[in-house]
């Protein structure tokens, strides 16, 4: 029998090239030659999570539905303990393993840049749970630039919670890839008791040279849908553009998936049905303040895009390209990965042993909370 050893190189890769994450990582250390093999094969990950938060830290590196590798990193004595588990986030199911003289967040940024930092891994997106960055923003950003070094990871999206300041943003450009950067988004989301999953959400969209030359997204997903928190939303946002001007292309969406939003109920004269494939509608509607709404119907759901300004035609344009409006919402039409993360999200939020994601909540809404949300987010 042939052993590993005595494979060819092109074999190898060719094995290497159906390998999973962590097939990947033990090939890598076995030696340098395997490492060079893995290294030169592309893999692609939908999601990364980096979390810290005083002296603990959290990486979770998503390789598919229900698949994931979590490292928690937490002080202890002179050192800390990194606790690795697979597919669980319990730690009586980790692997414990005591590393002396360091620090969780120095550890974290390390074995983040072992991991991910090469040429061949594409991030879809990769998620910074980062707290209190606006009183230590300066200073973590120097603490990741020293502890990466060169390296760089390859991500088409940045995903930030509603915390997130221009000075912390300011050295992603030296962390990621930047130009094959797509998008910077900014996250909340609103939990509500009577119910665990998003029903609905809203965007704020801002095309141009926004964060080092890339579009930001603002997006806020509730699990609760009252009205009146919409009204008060799009107040803002109306508000908003109106400040920002009207020679620039951004604008508001609202979505609402229909197998789970407004299923039964009326809806602006029109009834959402999930099962009626023939079910379409849209509507233009110019207000006298100058606003523009692009709303659109379909069997995934409604959505609904505001405009004020100049540029009406360019997003009336993008609106009509699209099929479906739903996003991340839509079990029929969103990439498999993130339509089952984002419907988990808000128990994740709500059971994570780490409590650290805490900063992502937002309250159950109303004005009073969009006025301080409003303070928060749009300072960028």
């Amino acid at each position: 029998m042939v052993s590993w050893s005595q494979f060819p190189p092109e074999i190898k890769r060719k094995i290497a090239e159906n390998y999973d994450f962590m097939s990947r990582i033990s090939m890598r250390n076995t030696c340098h030659v395997d490492r060079q093999i893995v290294d030169s094969t592309k893999f692609r990950i939908p999601r990364v999570r980096f979390g810290y938060k005083q002296d603990k830290c959290l990486i979770c590196i998503y390789t598919g539905i229900e698949k994931f590798l979590r490292l928690e990193i937490l002080k202890f004595e002179n050192g800390v303990v990194v606790f690795k588990c697979e597919n669980s986030p319990d730690l009586a199911d980790s692997i414990q393993k005591f590393i002396p003289s360091t620090l969780p967040l120095n550890e974290g940024l390390l074995i983040l840049n072992s991991l991910l930092a090469h040429k061949t891994i594409q991030i879809s997106t990769v998620e910074w749970e980062l707290f209190n960055t606006k009183i230590e923003s300066f200073k973590l950003g120097k603490q990741m630039l020293k502890h990466l070094g060169k390296s760089k990871f390859r991500v088409k999206e940045l995903e930030f919670m509603h915390n997130v300041d221009d000075t912390l943003l300011s050295f992603f450009p030296k962390i990621c890839e930047w130009k094959h950067m797509e998008l910077v988004r900014i996250m909340g989301i609103s939990l509500y008791s009577e119910n665990m999953h998003p029903v609905t959400a809203h965007d704020y969209h801002r095309i141009g040279d926004v964060v080092s030359g890339k579009p930001v997204c603002y997006t806020h997903y509730c699990t609760h849908d009252p009205r009146a928190d919409s009204e008060v939303f799009f107040g803002i946002m109306n508000g908003y553009m109106k400040d920002n001007g009207r020679d620039k292309l951004h604008w508001t969406t609202h979505r609402e998936p229909s197998h789970l939003a407004r299923q039964g109920k009326e809806n602006a004269r029109r009834r959402l049905d999930p099962n009626d494939e023939n079910y379409s509608w849209s509507e233009d509607h110019i207000f006298k303040s100058g606003d523009v709404n692009y709303a659109r119907g379909t069997q995934c759901g409604i959505w609904v895009n505001r405009y004020y300004g100049n540029l009406a035609k360019e997003l009336k344009e993008i609106h009509d390209r699209e099929t479906c409006g739903i996003g991340s919402l839509c079990p029929k039409h969103a990439d498999p990965f993130d339509y089952w993360y984002y419907q988990n999200l808000p128990r994740r939020l709500a059971q994570e042993p780490l409590g650290l994601d805490s900063n992502a909540l937002l309250p159950a809404l109303d004005s009073l909370v969009f006025q301080i949300l409003h303070q928060l987010m749009w300072t960028i």
